[in-house]
């Protein structure tokens, strides 16, 4: 995996909800989204989405617009051509490389690469 995507992993991302935001994003680099408009176009509850908006936006992936003296606070990707890049190398990996994704998931999740697979329980 790219260092790029690797430092963004281990920097940023640490929950699914902040992979999907930042996927979201990196494919509609130009939306200007609320809480509740991404909550509702990712199908999330919004105190998942806030967690990982406002996490990302401390982070400098995401961009925090307040107007109206604080009545509207909007997000968009960053302008930072760095974490754009680093977003995208990520989105692309994602996409493309299924053996990439799946060690995204387990990264993002905490789960071990030598981690056993789970015996189901005998059905009774």
């Amino acid at each position: 995996m790219q260092p790029t995507v690797r430092h963004l992993l281990t920097a940023q991302i640490d929950s699914l909800t902040k992979l999907e935001v930042a996927l979201h994003f990196n494919a509609h680099p130009k939306a200007i989204e609320t809480m509740d408009g991404l909550a509702d176009r990712l199908c999330r509850d919004t105190g998942e989405i806030r967690r990982a908006v406002e996490g990302l936006a401390e982070g400098g992936v995401l961009h925090r617009y307040v107007l109206g003296a604080g009545h509207y606070v909007l997000y968009g990707l960053t302008d930072d051509q760095a974490q754009q890049r680093a977003i995208h190398d990520l989105s692309r990996v994602y996409h493309n490389d299924p053996d990439a994704r799946v060690a995204i998931v387990k990264h993002v999740m905490g789960i071990s690469r030598t981690a056993r697979p789970r015996t189901p329980e005998p059905a009774v």
